[in-house]
């Protein structure tokens, strides 16, 4: 139905501990990142930085 409405190809990202159970319950594509929380800090971190530079 997302797919349909964003006329794009949709996956999910599955991070935190119930990430195996949904991730058997899909169907649709889906991608686990255990080091979600942590990667986006990083990316907030490094934009910032850069902000900073300039």
């Amino acid at each position: 139905e997302l797919a349909d409405a964003w006329q794009a190809p949709v996956r999910l990202v599955l991070a935190g501990g119930a990430a195996d159970d949904v991730a058997r319950a899909l169907t649709l594509p889906h991608t686990r990142h255990d080091a979600l929380i942590l990667s986006g800090l990083a990316l907030i971190a490094a934009e910032a930085a850069a902000e900073a530079r300039n």
